[in-house]
């Protein structure tokens, strides 16, 4: 079952995702030009922290779990 939590972070990487692809020099012109489309009608950070307060039950910005945290620490130190 996803987590509130689990669901919020999944739309947040959705947004990082969308703009490396606008970025990738290998990416198709329609894959870049769908990412953009995309990211012009996806709610901003700001938006989903209001949903994550008006929906805690569907959405959550509340501290991540211990796997993740250390998955982003080990990314972090091997850039």
């Amino acid at each position: 079952m996803t987590t509130p939590e689990e669901r919020y972070r999944a739309l947040h990487e959705t947004i990082k995702f969308l703009k490396e692809l606008t970025a990738d020099p290998e990416a198709t012109k329609n894959i870049k030009n769908a990412a953009i489309w995309l990211l012009r009608h996806y709610p901003s950070k700001s938006e989903l922290d209001a949903l994550a307060l008006a929906c805690p039950r569907l959405l959550s910005t509340g501290d991540m779990d211990q796997l993740y945290k250390m998955i982003l620490e080990k990314d972090i130190k091997n850039e």
